[in-house]
């Protein structure tokens, strides 16, 4: 079938040379000023791909969504191996989402172009057959213009997932929690305060891709707090060696991933580190599928100054007590079956990350009445105190409806593609006959996406309520919002909690920012 995509500011066509290393056989954008192709070669073949006969990469390339489709070949001469890789930038409003749906029209262009004797030829009758093919695509898919990139918000992307397809890494959130278990709500906090977060694995980076963007969905900021200010973290998709030096001179928090393990000993590149190269299946297969035994549970480094000076130091975070409140909300909702009860889902505590801990805040929760329905947060009780949403007052609808169906189970069932025995798994998934599965996925993702969302919403104004229009947060301010009490002393200034209240200030625009907001501000 004839590729399909939505308005695009690039398309490119790379490779790697036996002598030259990673080369641009084919570039074209909308603004040579704008969209130069520096760096392109290097951002669509990273590292250990040529492990792999095909992968999907995920990038952003100055400042735009991009995805490329790689593959390797057998062939004559050389290393015996042709690699190169398809791929186009979005022009805006094209969302680091909608990348993962493309992997099936790269695969239509590919084969067209692996018609020819050679299509990374420099010279000659395939390197004009491979360029007249491609400005056709150009053509076709090429934006009339190119505005700035489009700043995410919770409620922009709420919309974008009342209906997705198979292949949408809304479909990977489930797996996600399930790997890391309560450490999920240490990473959202990080995202939605403004930390650098990077994912590291080996490839295929595709499933990766997809928890790094579910890692930058969960922060994103709500409409609210955008129109006054907010800076949303950058998803910046797979980054390499090559983009170290920049990563450190960046403004703002990100999350991003990398196939070089190198980075995890430049701390002052990142402030969490999550290493899944242990966590993801060995053989590639879906991420989402039953795995035979649980995943290694990645662990979550998070850097600190270094007392005597230099690169910062790691530790091992973990997550808390009070953190258990809206995992265990999150585990309700992904144990769901297809119509969620206004009720308490019952499960076995032990059978999920944080057994223990579970266990114990059950028998607690029956003294203290902790969670009413599915979670306190859902309804505006506990600590939050009863807050009106205006924006998003149809949450609670939205999980629990009068008959106990989630109103946002609706997803899009694609056409099959003939053409995706090349894709990994999680993109080829778009072309299998498992719609009721994938379906489910996607409900269950949606959920707890929209249950994190909608505690961004508490977290906001709670913030808004008790900063009542300061421009600076006093140590009054932080115990109240830290929840500190004789029971449970203030720790300070420079507690986690405080800490992460005082980022979520900064971030969100209600306290000043030490340094001037820079590119790295900037949501794709």
């Amino acid at each position: 079938m004839p590729p399909t995509f939505p308005p695009i500011a690039a398309l490119f066509l790379t490779h790697f040379d036996d002598l030259k290393g990673q080369e641009v056989a084919y570039y074209r954008s909308l603004s040579e000023e704008t969209l130069p192709p520096k760096l392109i070669e290097h951002a669509t073949l990273p590292s250990g791909l040529h492990l792999l006969d095909a992968d999907v990469v995920t990038f952003a390339h100055h400042g735009f969504p991009g995805v490329g489709l790689f593959r390797s070949r057998q062939a004559e001469g050389g290393r015996g191996r042709r690699m190169g890789t398809i791929g186009v930038v979005l022009a805006p409003p094209g969302a680091p989402d909608n990348l993962f749906d493309l992997a099936g029209p790269l695969e239509d262009i590919y084969d067209r172009l692996e018609g020819l004797d050679n299509p990374f030829a420099k010279t000659g009758e395939d390197k004009a057959a491979a360029s007249a093919y491609l400005d056709t695509v150009w053509e076709q898919y090429a934006a009339p213009s190119l505005g700035a990139p489009v700043t995410q918000s919770g409620r922009a992307l709420a919309e974008r997932l009342a209906r997705t397809s198979p292949a949408h890494p809304v479909t990977c959130v489930p797996a996600l929690l399930s790997i890391l278990g309560p450490s999920i709500v240490t990473v959202y906090k990080a995202s939605l305060s403004g930390q650098r977060v990077l994912l590291y694995g080996t490839p295929p980076l595709l499933p990766l891709a997809a928890f790094a963007w579910a890692v930058w969905a969960m922060g994103l900021p709500t409409a609210a707090a955008v129109t006054a200010g907010a800076r949303s973290s950058a998803w910046l998709g797979n980054v390499g060696l090559m983009d170290l030096d920049e990563l450190k001179k960046r403004v703002g928090g990100w999350v991003a991933t990398t196939s070089d393990v190198v980075f995890k000993s430049h701390t002052d590149a990142y402030d969490i580190f999550i290493d899944f190269s242990k966590s993801l299946p060995a053989d590639g297969s879906d991420v989402r599928a039953p795995q035979p035994k649980a995943p290694a549970t990645p662990v979550v480094l998070g850097t600190s100054p270094n007392p005597k000076g230099g690169r910062p130091t790691t530790a091992a975070l973990s997550y808390s007590f009070g953190d258990l409140v809206l995992y265990r909300s999150l585990v309700y909702l992904d144990e769901s079956p297809t119509s969620v009860q206004a009720r308490t889902v019952g499960f076995s505590a032990t059978s999920r990350r944080g057994g223990l801990w579970l266990l114990v805040f059950e028998v607690l929760e029956r003294l203290w009445n902790l969670c009413v329905g599915v979670c306190e947060f859902a309804i505006g009780r506990g600590r939050v105190g009863a807050i009106a949403l205006e924006e998003d007052e149809d949450t609670l609808q939205h999980l629990l409806s009068a008959d106990g169906r989630p109103e946002l189970d609706e997803v899009g069932n694609d056409e099959d593609d003939d053409n995706a025995q090349d894709l990994p798994n999680l993109a080829a998934a778009a072309a299998d006959d498992d719609g009721p599965i994938q379906d489910d996925t996607a409900r269950r993702g949606r959920l707890i996406l929209g249950q994190l969302r909608h505690n961004t919403h508490h977290l906001y104004a709670r913030l808004l309520a008790v900063a009542a229009g300061k421009w600076e947060l006093s140590d009054a301010d932080l115990r109240e919002l830290t929840g500190a009490s004789r029971l449970s002393p203030w720790s300070g200034r420079g507690s986690a909690d405080s800490r992460f209240w005082l980022a979520l200030a900064r971030t969100w625009n209600v306290e000043p920012v030490a340094e001037p907001a820079g590119d790295g501000d900037a949501a794709q």
